[in-house]
């Protein structure tokens, strides 16, 4: 059972599945399938690369000639073809080099037990019909029993294990470790990361390119953790939006746009007034009690007291007493009518 593939293809998806293999598995599952490859008119032979390290998982592909049976590569010896297949490649032919993968059937070890799979004598070598070389390199590859196939699978069916009690909330929290492989793959291959949540699981599907797929799974809040938005806010005080910004932000440059900065606007506008239903309702205005029901950081309840100040519907802040509340529960609706008394002499001004 013999390939033959493209040196500079083959350096890709290794390049890519080491990024995400761990030896915990195997490390690197490699087999031959046959399926479409982009504006090929028919099926054709691929030699696929699956690997994971328990958090992540990734699966690419590349075009083949012939058919082998699925095999895990170790990760030292994926790292060791890397460097010889690249030093190949640049001696020889560049982009047009080939290789050649074959396998046999190994030894079985002295302590192998019975019924187990002895695993492949890979042997990786330049094409001899095109190379005047005897360039080659072998090495032992696992059985695929070494690794958890199962879950690539589930990624192509979409079939996973779902939780009665999951609720999908805005939060993601992404560990270093997750974020690495995705984040050199999608460097190597000059493409945007893409993710796609699932209101049933907590684990999420990702694309980088035409011809990279995995799984990424997101650390799990802590009880207690706020999941609605961020606990921190700037610290920096109000600023004007100068003329050089605007036009940025109307041009499209990259940091906002026109409609993000009037959403911006609108919904600091309706976190005003549901801080000014929350001190009329309880009579009490207390920036720790506005951080904690609506989930805000403790320099953003001040502002919002010293707004409310301003629209006369709380005291002046008098050491680290509640404010003053002008306004009885009864009163709700005269509190919001001063509060948009306010916003409109704001605007006149």
């Amino acid at each position: 059972m013999s390939i033959t593939v493209a040196t500079t293809k083959l350096v890709d998806i290794l390049s890519d599945a080491l990024q995400t293999a761990s030896n915990d598995f195997g490390g690197v599952h490699l087999t031959t399938t046959r399926a479409p490859w982009r504006d090929e008119p028919s099926d054709v032979d691929l030699l696929a690369a699956s690997s994971t390290n328990r958090r992540v998982l990734g699966h690419t592909w590349i075009p083949c000639d012939g058919r082998i049976d699925p095999m895990v590569w170790p990760c030292q010896s994926v790292a060791d073809v890397l460097a010889l297949i690249k030093s190949w490649a640049k001696a020889k032919g560049g982009d047009q080099h080939t290789v050649d993968i074959s396998l046999i059937l190994a030894d079985p070890p002295e302590d192998a037990k019975d019924g187990e799979h002895p695993g492949w004598t890979v042997t990786l070598r330049e094409t001899p019909a095109l190379f005047d070389s005897d360039n080659e390199f072998q090495f032992h590859a696992h059985h695929e029993s070494r690794f958890p196939i199962s879950i690539v699978h589930r990624l192509r069916t979409n079939t996973f294990v779902t939780k009665d009690d999951y609720e999908e909330v805005p939060l993601t929290l992404w560990s270093p470790v997750v974020l690495s492989p995705l984040v050199a793959v999608a460097k190597r291959r000059n493409m945007q990361i893409q993710l796609f949540r699932h209101p049933e699981r907590l684990l999420q599907i990702v694309q980088i390119g035409d011809t990279w797929i995995g799984i990424a799974m997101p650390n799990t809040p802590m009880p207690g953790d706020t999941t609605d938005g961020p606990s921190i806010e700037p610290v920096l005080g109000e600023a004007q939006m100068s003329s050089e910004v605007a036009d940025l932000l109307r041009n499209g440059s990259g940091l906002f746009t026109v409609d993000d900065a009037k959403a911006a606007a609108k919904a600091s506008a309706d976190e005003l007034r549901k801080a000014v239903e929350l001190v009329v309702t309880t009579g009490f205005g207390s920036p720790s009690q506005i951080q904690r029901k609506l989930k805000v950081g403790y320099a953003r309840a001040a502002q919002l007291l010293d707004e409310m100040e301003g629209a006369g519907i709380v005291g002046p802040a008098v050491g680290s007493k509640a404010r003053d509340v002008h306004f009885k529960p009864s009163d709700l609706a005269g509190a919001l009518g001063a509060l948009d008394d306010d916003e409109s002499d704001e605007a006149g001004e």
